[in-house]
């Protein structure tokens, strides 16, 4: 394991999660098989992201009444929300233009699979 470096807490805290994860899910898998591990860990997977998808309705309801109620209109833009708000479409487009970029740059189509690119990426973390 060469050149790991972390830019913040919240690197470190997936780089440990993950860790765990392969942990317990190793002894699942050498006793009850790979599908019985690979079932648990997509499920504990589907876990996070529903609540990671709560959490962000949340927080951009939140702000929202909060612009509204007060009239801080400025927190829409201090939260980089209001595009989300405003045209939640456009915005939905406009994320999951990112991600396919992102996915470009990391994969590359082969057949029916993706593998990952035999040249490592130069750019910075």
């Amino acid at each position: 394991m060469k050149n790991y470096g972390f830019s913040d807490a919240a690197d470190l805290f997936v780089f440990i999660s993950g860790y765990t994860v392969a942990l317990v899910y190793s002894r699942t898998m050498a006793a009850k098989g790979f599908l019985v591990a690979a079932g648990g860990i997509l499920a504990l997977a589907w876990q996070i992201y529903v609540a990671h998808i709560l959490l962000f309705v949340f927080y951009v309801v939140a702000i929202a009444y909060i612009a509204e109620r007060y009239n801080h209109v400025h927190l829409l833009h201090e939260f980089n929300v209001r595009l989300l708000i405003a045209q939640p479409i456009e915005f939905l487009k406009r994320g999951l233009e990112v991600f396919i970029g992102a996915a470009r740059r990391s994969f590359v189509w082969n057949g029916r699979r993706f593998v990952a690119a035999s040249r490592p990426s130069r750019e910075p973390l």
